[in-house]
């Protein structure tokens, strides 16, 4: 029984997350939920729901674990929530093993993709533009292009080549129909040769 209850308020907490009536969450809160996974639970949805007030309401009032915290870090750099991600790194969360770029690059977040060499989540050149030509965003590609020297596969050279590795791209490109991206990609492994 009481199992079904926690979850009903859970349910009710995370609706409440959603409409962001923080006073009513708050009071919710603090006479209902003392446990673990049920915070968890009201912590991610707030992360995912980009409700940055109460996310800092709990991190004030409720112990956070590192688990919820290195979720949540990941979550709102996937959303393009940089300004809620630079808080985050203030309170010590972490990076998740798993690199996020891909998905970063594939969405077209190209201010997220800076954010993240800014962060020293140095990103492979080859994966970024891999994960851009196939999605279409010619935009991340140029700047992968202009900035390849901040890439951790490329070398530290001022004239290093872009890496030929790039015929996968081109052939992602072509298949997903970025035409102009083919081409691009397909002159630049021209003159790295």
């Amino acid at each position: 029984m009481l199992a079904k209850i926690y979850g009903h308020f859970a349910n009710i907490s995370v609706q409440i997350v959603t409409i962001s009536n923080i006073n009513l969450h708050c009071q919710i809160w603090k006479r209902f939920f003392t446990k673990t996974p049920t915070k968890r639970i009201i912590f991610i949805a707030a992360c995912d729901a980009r409700h940055n007030d109460i996310m800092w309401w709990m991190h004030e009032h409720v112990p956070i674990d590192h688990e919820m915290l290195q979720y949540s870090l990941n979550s709102v750099v996937l959303l393009g929530n940089v300004s809620m991600a630079d808080w985050l790194i203030t309170i010590d969360a972490t990076w998740d093993i798993d690199p996020i770029f891909h998905e970063v690059a594939a969405s077209g977040r190209l201010n997220v993709v800076e954010w993240l060499v800014q962060h020293g989540q140095l990103l492979r050149f080859i994966d970024v533009v891999s994960a851009a030509a196939e999605n279409g965003h010619f935009d991340i590609i140029r700047w992968a292009v202009e900035n390849h020297m901040k890439f951790n596969d490329i070398g530290t050279q001022p004239n290093a080549n872009i890496p030929s590795r790039i015929g996968s791209c081109i052939h992602r490109a072509a298949m997903d129909g970025h035409k102009d991206i083919a081409e691009y990609l397909h002159s630049l492994e021209k003159s790295s040769e």
